[in-house]
């Protein structure tokens, strides 16, 4: 084969396979030889830590994309003088993002445009993170510190009707009448919910049909009618379980 610089050679484009190979100079700063390498090899066997080393995306405006161009993107609310709002677009498969609050003047609340179990993540304090990877089409949590989902972020119910199951955190105000809550059957056998009374005047009620409440664990009901009353159920894959109680009566 007549010799080609590599800038001649074809780009094999995103082709790549295990078994390819990569032309590799050993021991340079001795007794240099070509060699090869296989890319499995290669991946398979870095002897030095992987850094990030592309520009950081600092977000910095109180309404602002974050972008999918860079790994790392930076949130500072206090030269944005205030709470920040922002979306983040769909990556490629495949695709590692970072996103820190670095410097902290109101929380910040990021909305993708695809997200797999939660709609929006919030960074509240300088050191929080959220480590994302792009598959199936949608933006998936590897890892979260301080940073929350809306999953996390407890709601407030203080009216009849049904509680998230969503929600890991539920409170009740029954200050205005008294309440027959619902809840929906879990979306997985594990999941817990915690529903507490936060403010009081009336009672709670989820009978045990309407709560899918394991019958044998609850008969007939599970009642709230005082401040810091609480329940604790974890879904058995069937059933609401109650597993811990706190001041409300189960009958």
């Amino acid at each position: 084969m007549a010799d080609k610089k590599i800038t001649a050679l074809t780009d094999l484009g995103n082709a790549i396979a295990s078994e390819d190979l990569l032309h590799v100079i050993d021991d340079p700063s001795g007794n240099p030889v070509n060699k090869k390498i296989s890319v499995a090899n290669f991946f398979n066997n870095i002897p030095t830590y992987i850094a990030l080393d592309d520009t950081v995306h600092v977000i910095d405006t109180t309404v602002e994309a974050v972008d999918v161009t860079t790994s790392i993107s930076h949130i500072d609310t206090v030269t944005a003088t205030g709470a920040h709002a922002g979306t983040l677009a769909d990556g490629t498969n495949g695709q590692i993002k970072i996103i820190t609050m670095i410097a902290d003047g109101g929380d910040s609340v990021i909305t993708p445009t695809n997200a797999n179990g939660y709609t929006t993540i919030t960074f509240n304090d300088v050191g929080d993170t959220a480590i994302l990877v792009f598959t199936n089409s949608k933006w998936n949590i590897v890892s979260l510190h301080g940073a929350q989902t809306d999953t996390m972020t407890p709601e407030t119910v203080s009216a009849a009707g049904a509680v998230s199951v969503s929600k890991e955190v539920t409170f009740l105000n029954s200050s205005a009448a008294s309440m027959a809550i619902t809840m929906a059957a879990g979306q997985k056998a594990g999941d817990t919910k915690t529903i507490t009374m936060t403010v009081a005047g009336n009672d709670a009620t989820m009978t045990q049909s309407g709560g899918n409440l394991d019958a044998t664990a609850v008969p007939t009901s599970i009642v709230w009618n005082a401040v810091g009353e609480s329940v604790t159920l974890v879904y058995s894959g069937t059933a609401w379980i109650p597993t811990s109680v706190v001041g409300a009566t189960i009958s």
